[in-house]
């Protein structure tokens, strides 16, 4: 499920196995740019129409004669080609169905950061990821100066298990927005005007916990450095306020698990279930109690040693 809230309900697992790979990680549109012409809504992001024919729609970006070109076909996907001036993408009637909206908001704002992310973050949703993927690089090429189309690619990497190449764009949107702490100079649009998204007064750090999140889910999947992900998690949980941390207490209660801690790992689990009970995600509540429910075993046993 992908809205403004940017979350991506996960499925309900059915063995332990299952559930422990089970990561939790976000891809969204960014918090509105206000320097930005345009500002997708919800709505746009929800509300799909129909293609009845063929249609080809390009715009410009900010490089002079850079253009996105979307074509809906009636025959199979087509991998998208790139060049160094143009981007061309071939879509199904489905898939053009499902972006409808994202597309016709092109013809009403061509040059807009956001209206193109809404668009990638579409089909990225889809599960497009190869496409979503080409059309976060075409973004980033085009509008050096915003950072969070990195934590899209970032997600996109890691659905595909390339790890090495979603750590790489957490890194390079954590240095444009002056690193976890915010304590650097940012380079991102909005972090230059209004302060890093990773400081804990900042209006904007939903931002910053989805990025910490997901560069947790990135070392968790990898295994390696377990170090990384609790300073990731612990960040998020102290910068957060608690309608942003359910996905952030579920990879820490995963985290905690395997590194032993079944205590704490119950704690979170329980956290993240209330929390999701709490907005209304009950499937996700339900996967933060199986999981929950897992480990008490494991709870009970050390409680009587």
């Amino acid at each position: 499920m992908l809205g403004r809230s940017g979350e991506n309900a996960d499925e309900i697992c059915c063995s332990f196995e299952e559930l422990d790979r089970n990561l939790e990680t976000v891809y969204r549109l960014p918090t509105p740019n206000p320097y930005s012409s345009s500002s997708p809504t919800s709505e746009s992001m929800t509300q799909y129409g129909f293609v009845r024919s063929i249609a080809t729609i390009s715009w410009p970006t900010m490089k002079p004669f850079s253009t996105i070109v979307i074509v809906a076909l009636f025959g199979l996907f087509q991998t998208i080609v790139a060049t160094s001036d143009n981007l061309n993408v071939v879509v199904t009637p489905e898939l053009s169905k499902q972006c409808h909206d994202q597309i016709q908001a092109i013809e009403k704002s061509k040059d807009s950061y956001n209206v193109q992310m809404d668009l990638a973050t579409c089909i990225h949703s889809a599960k497009y990821f190869r496409v979503a993927l080409e059309i976060y690089s075409f973004i980033e090429k085009s509008f050096q100066n915003e950072a969070y189309v990195q934590v899209n690619k970032a997600a996109a990497h890691l659905t595909l298990g390339e790890v090495g190449l979603a750590r790489d764009s957490m890194r390079k949107y954590f240095d444009q927005v002056g690193g976890i702490y915010g304590s650097g100079i940012p380079t991102d649009t909005v972090a230059a005007q209004k302060g890093s998204p990773c400081s804990n007064t900042s209006v904007f750090k939903l931002d910053c916990v989805n990025a910490l999140n997901n560069f947790a889910a990135i070392e968790l999947t990898d295994g390696k450095n377990s170090t990384a992900v609790t300073t990731y998690l612990h960040r998020a949980i102290e910068i957060g306020d608690e309608d942003m941390l359910s996905k952030v207490y579920v990879n820490y209660g995963g985290h905690l698990s395997t590194i032993g801690n079944d205590d704490g790992a119950a704690e979170a689990f329980t956290k993240g279930f209330l929390i999701n009970l709490k907005r209304g995600n009950f499937e996700a509540a339900t996967a933060a109690l199986v999981r929950r429910a897992l480990i008490i075993p494991k709870v009970a046993e050390s409680s009587e040693q």
